[in-house]
């Protein structure tokens, strides 16, 4: 099986090392092999700051219908809340798509 191809935008990417945040790129990345997500052509991720380093990642279908959620650590992230869009493949601010 074929691996798929997976894409993130250079003004994302920046963010997220700027954010030291890059885990959570590569945390998209990887559960984008769940089948439940797999299945999702639209994909809408929040990720809000719970406690210190602790976030809640959430995953939606763009109509806040859950998909996924749990919780990561991003050690010296200075970003409260963040949201991006996963779509034929690339990840991005919503402003960029």
């Amino acid at each position: 099986m074929e691996k798929a191809q997976f894409y993130i935008t250079s003004g994302l990417q920046r963010f997220l090392i700027d954010q030291n945040s890059t885990i959570l790129m590569r945390a998209i990345v990887k559960l984008q092999e769940l089948e439940v997500i797999k299945r999702e052509e639209f994909q809408v991720w929040r990720i809000k700051r719970k406690h210190k380093s602790k976030f809640t990642i959430v995953l939606d279908d763009g109509n806040y219908n859950k998909i996924f959620w749990s919780t990561i650590e991003l050690p010296g992230c200075n970003a409260n809340k963040m949201k991006f869009y996963f779509e034929n493949s690339v990840l991005c601010f919503p402003r960029e798509r």
